[in-house]
């Protein structure tokens, strides 16, 4: 995009000079674009480095809370087994001996 000088202005220069100047004028503004685009991408790959570190710490913590969890699920896994086998295990003794006292009193009631 050439700047517009204006009429006046190219009258008093001089096509040349009026030419020359929009010349350096357009040099100028494509160079302040490409040090914006340049500071633009430093900023961004800046962020973005931030961001992937924020991430990555992120992904750590939270990794050591799964397997902190997990961990408490195992242990929780593991008592819940160890009662229900007790349990368990009073349920069929007390089966056993109900059934040892029923046999026992047909035993008494068949040799009397």
């Amino acid at each position: 995009m050439k700047p517009n000088l204006g009429l006046r202005l190219r009258d008093k220069l001089g096509p040349d000079a009026a030419k020359d100047l929009s010349d350096v004028f357009e040099e100028v503004q494509t160079d302040m674009l490409m040090i914006a685009t340049e500071r633009f991408d430093a900023r961004l790959a800046s962020v973005a480095s931030e961001m992937r570190q924020e991430m990555a710490r992120m992904d750590a913590g939270l990794r050591i809370a799964l397997a902190e969890g997990l961990s408490k699920i195992r242990t929780d896994l593991s008592e819940s087994r160890a009662e229900l086998m007790r349990w368990s295990f009073f349920f069929w003794v007390g089966q056993f001996s109900a059934t040892a006292a029923v046999i026992g009193l047909l035993w008494r009631l068949a040799n009397r």
